[in-house]
């Protein structure tokens, strides 16, 4: 694999921003752990502590949005966070055997999405699916969209492969 320079630095900009995001909301979240749900109530706040995951924050519920805000401020969460983004996972992903679906937020803060395509190359038969106007937790933020491309893949006889679902106005749902 050749890799410029330039690529590598940009690479570790980015998981410098990452983590320092990271830390960041760690540290407010955990002193404003107690104050989650009323921050979660307000969409100003929301929006501030969950821009950096989510595409639209103030679509979110307010129990989903505090769910996510008190996770944020767990011991664990900053380790995960750097074991996530120092871990090189790209020599494995060709031995994964199973059918594979790669859906991604267009707007992912957290893993750039050039990722998505990345990670259909290297996995065999895998589909890519990018959405449009939507974060790091496309599972949250369409879980109607999502579920039923879920059920669908899941539903599809072995070997039988259909083509990603079409993306445009549906994409922009906020389901």
């Amino acid at each position: 694999m050749l890799v410029s320079a330039a690529g590598i630095t940009a690479e570790y900009l980015h998981r410098d921003g990452v983590m320092t995001g990271a830390r960041v909301v760690a540290a407010v979240a955990t002193r404003a752990a107690a104050r989650h749900a009323w921050l979660a109530r307000r969409p100003g706040l929301r929006r501030l502590a969950l821009q950096f995951v989510v595409r639209h924050p103030e679509r979110l519920s307010v129990p989903l949005a505090h769910e996510l805000m008190d996770g944020s401020g767990k011991p664990g969460f900053v380790p995960a966070m750097e074991a996530i983004l120092a871990h090189r996972i790209s020599e494995r992903l060709p031995r994964i055997a199973c059918p594979t679906y790669v859906l991604w937020g267009e707007d992912d803060r957290v893993i750039p999405v050039r990722d998505a395509q990345r990670f259909g190359e290297l996995i065999p038969d895998a589909r890519v699916e990018v959405w449009p106007d939507t974060g790091h937790v496309a599972m949250l933020e369409r879980p109607a969209r999502f579920n039923a491309l879920l059920e669908a893949f899941l539903s599809e006889p072995p070997g039988e492969r259909h083509a990603p679902a079409p993306t445009g106005a549906a994409a922009t749902d906020p389901a």
